[in-house]
């Protein structure tokens, strides 16, 4: 159905830069909804295999942009805002994991924003789902309807 980019700085929860990365504990439970939605799932960034064991089964891909076209939706999750705008292509819509203050500038703006990593899987399975039924592309910026 979609293409889904998950990057490493969703699956961890982050406390102190002083302090290793610590898994999401249900991140691995969220992936398999994704995967028994349909949707190919994509580690991007440094490989979470040392933190999270379970993710060594991810494809693993450098950036979200190789394959995204605006005929096969795709999503990218982030943990981290900035991550957001390098990320930046048509066809792709961005969701941040755990918001955070907005920036004072145009830059490290996400399309949509959630309280956890469950709130985006709901946001990617609810938007390729509402998208097949209408026999659209399943986020906004794959239409063209958002512009930034």
């Amino acid at each position: 159905m979609a293409l889904v980019y998950l990057d490493v700085s969703a699956l961890y929860l982050r406390w102190d830069d002083a302090l290793a990365a610590v898994p999401i504990p249900d991140a691995e439970r969220e992936v398999e909804l994704l995967e028994l939605d349909g949707h190919d799932v994509f580690v991007v960034g440094s490989r979470p295999e040392a933190a999270a064991p379970w993710a060594a089964r991810l494809r693993h891909a450098d950036e979200p942009t190789a394959d995204v076209s605006r005929q096969t939706p795709a999503w990218l999750i982030v943990g981290d805002r900035n991550r957001c705008v390098p990320t930046r292509t048509a066809g792709l819509s961005t969701v941040l994991v755990g918001g955070g203050p907005a920036p004072r500038t145009g830059g490290g703006r996400c399309d949509m924003e959630v309280t956890d990593l469950h709130g985006a899987v709901l946001a990617v399975i609810g938007g390729a789902s509402v998208a097949s039924n209408r026999g659209v592309p399943a986020n906004p910026r794959a239409s063209g309807a958002v512009s930034r």
